[in-house]
């Protein structure tokens, strides 16, 4: 008996030890994981106070090729009833940045349907887009009526930096 009760409690250690390491994602299942959390704004409407206008949007995803990440947004843009001009007008684009740059994520604003615009701020300005436009700063439009939704695309995004600088150079600052 005493026997058992050891192999017991040995048994029972070494499964909460195996239990209680986390499962850690690859650098693709981390863009993919983040990429579906973003299309689950696709087909759905975002209001901008910023802009006063309603952000339809219709496709929305990330990509990674070597260390740089390819965000991707299509939308059409629908000025709200206040607005001089009310002529809607359409975006398709893209903006490339680099993971390892990004030093801080926040949410800025939520509309009164759940739709959150998050800020992904890097450092110097890093981000370009497909007109040449160089920027310090990008923007995600995520549903934060699932709850933690911010939290998970944010510690997504860090474990993706994480892994990308961790491929790098050992004796690089």
């Amino acid at each position: 008996t005493m026997k058992k009760t050891i192999f017991t409690l040995l048994l029972s250690l070494l499964l909460q030890v195996s239990f209680s390491q986390g499962t850690t994602l690859t650098k693709g299942e981390t863009v993919e994981y983040i990429s579906n959390k973003l299309q689950e704004v696709n087909d759905t409407k975002f209001y901008s106070s910023r802009e006063s206008a309603y952000f339809h949007y219709s496709r929305q995803n990330i990509s990674l090729d070597g260390k740089k990440i390819r965000y991707t947004n299509k939308c059409v843009v629908q000025p709200s009833a206040s607005q001089l001009k009310q002529t809607p007008s359409y975006y398709s684009g893209y903006e490339v940045f680099t993971p390892e740059n990004i030093a801080s994520i926040e949410l800025v604003r939520t509309d009164e349907n759940g739709m959150s615009e998050m800020q992904i701020k890097f450092d110097g300005k890093v981000v370009t887009d497909d007109k040449g436009y160089i920027s310090s700063y990008t923007y995600f439009f995520i549903n934060n009526n699932v709850p933690q939704n911010f939290n998970r695309i944010k510690n997504a995004l860090f474990h993706l930096k994480d892994l990308l600088k961790a491929e790098g150079d050992p004796f690089d600052n």
